[in-house]
């Protein structure tokens, strides 16, 4: 067994991959569906450190899933792909297993000599308490919340609208659909009360946590509450990361931390010292958010309220506030069920092809372990495991753990040689397929490319990858080939070798027998990627041949079919498109082909341009399409990042008039994307972005129309 370690999302679905065997013919993957996994949980307060609440099996399904030499194995693909489904076990059978892990051992002491609980009152209780197993489904989108009738009509919403959400939403797992499905026009608030009454169940899951020997009626209270507290609170932080959820901290009518807590009337309760939030006083402090946002906001923005507490929906339609009402008893349906890793999307645009969209089996996983402490994935044939946990008594906790979502694994009886070793800042990387025994993987040459001289072919790869091997490299004095490929999720030589000529080739690095040393130009174009200087960035990217040939193909004002390049081969225009993208040197229109965008103007010249493209386009109307504009500058030499920078410094210069207006997707212009460098966690990275999208020109605002004019003197 692995000792405990540190695993990001990728590192455990590589580990999925890697601990577990797969069929042993194709034949066997094609029929049998892959693997087949014993999936439990377990509480270390309510159960004991040796006791799991199996919940069904998870099968992946690998047939069907092709590992060619830049994917990882079948396995993991298989499980990042959503191509696994979930047997839920009953309700029964659930709700019999928690009442056999919470009744205490013969040998145990009796807690102050009570008399046993009422049996009806106990077993309700333990169904309450394995509902949250199915919220944990509902969270990580395999199943969805049942919401009411009037609201469905609404959805998806066409014009701006603000959520109020309660603790329920939180808990059940309706934020986390609202969050996922909703956007752009939704934005979301939540009361600082909804924090408070989380605090506050973690406060009662840790009391119970320190205590001692505790009755089987503490034991399924404290279990109610750490899936409450830790499931609710690690929504709240990853919605918090995201740009389009706002968090509200008001202080409404009174001291909210005056008044809202009192004793509980439970005996057990007083015992452990729990106190419990008067939910009238909790309920009116978020009604009252509701109502105050509606004062603040015009009258074309939508409010509403997400619960599922039907006195508080009623509240709120007596208070003229629409409430969002869903049914948290209906997850219980998900029992007895099996839920599958690839759903239907539940709002579909007629002019969209997303009909489906994947759940991460880690996904899965992390929502399990939050809610009750550990998961496992188990394979009987041959024994083989694999835990995530969330919280333990010999484990350690750190903000940064929360900030980016990282778990505690272990694994048992996998091919691993051994513990992972540690990476930078602590983290442990997880096993890939270069793990596994040679015999497995392609074996690299012993005298590779060692110079640039001769490298003058076009390459293929990965554009995001390639700047992540190239953020990751310039802080490394020399770079395996082995790690390198294993950064990369490479298990073909062959493959890798693309990526390392494009840097030998443009000088920026320099072979060492089996691995590359950065040089100063790879040095100098992370910094270039990091600050987004596009001259740099280009200027650095001009030192590999075939990426200057590249260039020197496009014309300004005139689209150029990446089909008929003749100097680079045609698998190369794909990885070195995005990254001259991202410098800003060249555009590409679907429909249309690519722009060499080479001006550079000053901000009056830029006004000029800017104003004579908008006056083009709206032939007559008042407004224009952000992206409709911002193609047509493209076309005539100008990169849209360039624009977005120069528009804010004629605004602030007061050469241009600008607004936004109108908040309807543009879903037909879906592939007017451009890319772009940007910085995360401090790690540069690639992104897209839709040109069609008011938040490339103005962040915060989704409206994708533009009025623009000049500066009356």
């Amino acid at each position: 067994m692995t000792s405990d370690r540190l695993s990001t999302h990728p590192e455990v679905n590589a580990l999925i991959g890697s601990v577990f065997s797969a069929p042993a013919s194709p034949l066997d993957s094609l029929f049998e569906g892959g693997v087949s996994l014993d999936l439990a949980v377990r509480d270390d307060v309510a159960f004991g450190q040796s006791k799991w609440l199996e919940l069904g099996k998870v099968s992946i399904h690998a047939s069907g899933v092709a590992s060619d030499e830049n994917s990882a194995q079948p396995l993991s693909r298989a499980a990042l792909m959503g191509s696994f489904e979930w047997a839920i076990p009953t309700l029964t059978s659930v709700t019999d297993q928690l009442e056999a892990l919470t009744t205490l051992d013969s040998a145990a002491p009796a807690a102050g000599g009570r008399r046993a609980s009422d049996p009806a009152v106990t077993r309700h209780k333990l169904e309450e308490v394995a509902k949250w197993i199915a919220c944990s489904a509902v969270r990580s989108g395999l199943i969805h919340p049942v919401f009411d009738a009037g609201l469905i009509e609404d959805l998806p919403f066409i014009a701006p609208t603000t959520i109020v959400c309660d603790t329920s939403a939180v808990a059940h797992g309706a934020l986390n659909f609202a969050a996922r499905f909703l956007p752009p026009h939704a934005r979301f608030r939540v009361p600082a009360i909804v924090s408070m009454e989380l605090i506050a169940q973690t406060d009662n899951y840790l009391s119970a946590r320190r205590g001692g020997a505790l009755t089987q009626l503490q034991r399924i209270g404290a279990l109610g509450h750490h899936a409450i507290s830790q499931a609710g609170l690690r929504c709240l932080t990853r919605l918090a990361l995201q740009p389009d959820v706002e968090v509200d901290r008001p202080r409404l009518g009174a001291d909210p931390l005056r008044g809202i807590a009192e004793q509980s009337p439970d005996t057990e309760d007083k015992l452990l010292g729990i106190h419990q939030l008067v939910k009238s006083f909790a309920d009116r402090l978020i009604l009252e958010t509701a109502i105050q946002q509606r004062e603040k906001q015009t009258s074309d923005c939508k409010i509403g309220l997400l619960t599922s507490d039907q006195g508080l929906a009623r509240a709120a339609l007596a208070e003229g506030v629409q409430p969002f009402f869903f049914d948290s008893a209906a997850s219980k349906k998900a029992f007895g069920t099996t839920v599958l890793g690839t759903c239907f999307a539940p709002l579909v645009d007629p002019q969209s092809d997303a009909r489906l969209y994947a759940v991460p089996l880690t996904e899965v996983l992390w929502e399990l372990a939050v809610s009750f402490g550990s998961v496992r994935l188990q394979q009987s044939t041959p024994t083989k495991s694999l835990e995530v946990t969330a919280i333990g008594h010999s484990l350690s906790w750190q903000p940064f753990h929360s900030r980016n979502d990282l778990m505690w694994v272990r694994t048992e009886g996998s091919t691993e040689a051994g513990a992972a070793p540690r990476g930078k800042r602590g983290l442990a990387r997880a096993q890939t397929i270069l793990d596994l025994p040679s015999a497995k993987v392609k074996a690299a040459p012993r005298v590779p490319p060692s110079s640039s001289r001769g490298l003058l072919g076009s390459y293929r790869f990965s554009p995001s990858a390639m700047v992540m091997l190239i953020d990751t490299m310039a802080d490394r004095n020399r770079l395996e080939d082995s790690e390198a490929m294993q950064l990369l999720g490479i298990a073909n030589y062959q493959g890798y070798l693309d990526y390392r000529n494009f840097l030998i080739s443009g000088e920026m690095a320099a072979a060492q027998g089996n691995g590359l040393a950065p040089l100063a130009a790879l040095r100098n174009l992370r910094i270039a990627i990091r600050q987004q200087d596009f001259d740099a960035a280009e200027a650095l990217f001009r030192q590999v041949p075939s990426f200057a040939r590249f260039l020197s193909e496009l014309k300004t004002g005139s689209p150029t079919d990446p089909g008929s390049l003749k100097l680079v081969r045609p698998a190369a225009v794909s990885s070195y498109l995005p990254l001259a993208d991202a410098a800003a040197c060249v555009l590409f229109v679907p429909g249309e082909g690519i722009y060499a965008t080479p001006l550079k103007p000053d901000a009056r010249r830029f006004a000029a341009m800017g104003l004579a493209a908008f006056n083009d386009l709206r032939k007559g109307e008042e407004l224009v399409r952000t992206g409709q504009w911002l193609e047509e500058l493209g076309r005539a030499g100008l990169h849209p990042l360039r624009t977005r920078s120069l528009l804010e410094q004629s605004w602030r210069d007061k050469l241009l008039v600008r607004s936004f207006e109108g908040s309807t997707p543009e879903t037909r212009f879906k592939g007017h994307n451009v890319h772009a460098f940007s910085t995360v966690q401090g790690r540069a990275r690639l992104e897209e972005l839709s040109l069609y999208d008011g938040l490339f020109l103005m962040p915060g605002r989704a409206s994708v129309s533009l009025r623009l004019g000049k500066v009356e003197t």
